[in-house]
C-alpha cells in the first residue's frame, strides 16, 4: 500500500482511489476489494473522476486512462501532454486541467486547448504593448513569457 493522492465514490456507494505507485484501488468498507496498476510504477495517480459507472484517472505519465467499476481498462491511455491535475466531465467529454496550466476539452480522439496559463506560481510581470493595447505580454516563476490576446481571451505565443 502506498499514499493515496484522490478518492471518489462510484454510484454503488464503493470507492476508488488513487496512490503515488501509480495504481488505481477499488474499496468495500475499509477493506482493499482490487488494485490495478493503471499509470505504471513512479507515475502516481493525481486526480480521480467517476462519471456514472465509468472511472476516470490522471497520472504522472501524462496520461487519462478510463476504467469501468471493477477496474477493467476501457480503451488506450489519452495523452494530454502534461500531468492531469483536475479531470471532469461534460456531456461526453473529458475536461482536463493539467500541471502545464492548461484546459483541455477532449472529446473522442480530439483534444482542444480552452485555456492557458503560467504553470507555476506566481506572474512577476505585466506590460501592455504600448501600439496595440490588446496585447499584453507575461513572466511568472515558471520562466516563461507569454503573450496574450485580451480581447479573445487566449494566449497567442
Amino acid at each position: 500500500m502506498c499514499n493515496m493522492t484522490s478518492v471518489a465514490f462510484l454510484a454503488n456507494g464503493k470507492a476508488v482511489s488513487g496512490g503515488t505507485n501509480g495504481m488505481v484501488y477499488l474499496w468495500e468498507d475499509r477493506n482493499c476489494a482490487k488494485a490495478v496498476d493503471v499509470h505504471g510504477r513512479g507515475h502516481a495517480v493525481h486526480t480521480i473522476k467517476v462519471d456514472g459507472n465509468r472511472i476516470f484517472s490522471g497520472g504522472r505519465d501524462n496520461n487519462i486512462c478510463e476504467l469501468d467499476a471493477d477496474l477493467n481498462k476501457v480503451g488506450s491511455p489519452k495523452p494530454v501532454g502534461a500531468c492531469p491535475r483536475a479531470i471532469d466531465c461534460k456531456d461526453n467529454n473529458l475536461l482536463v486541467g493539467s500541471r502545464d496550466g492548461k484546459i483541455q476539452e477532449m472529446a473522442g480522439g480530439n483534444c482542444k486547448v480552452l485555456m492557458e496559463s503560467h504553470c507555476d506560481g506566481e506572474v512577476w510581470g505585466l506590460a501592455v504593448n504600448p501600439a496595440n493595447p490588446d496585447i499584453v505580454v507575461t513572466t511568472g516563476d515558471d520562466n516563461y513569457i507569454r503573450a496574450w490576446n485580451i480581447r479573445e481571451r487566449k494566449c497567442i505565443s
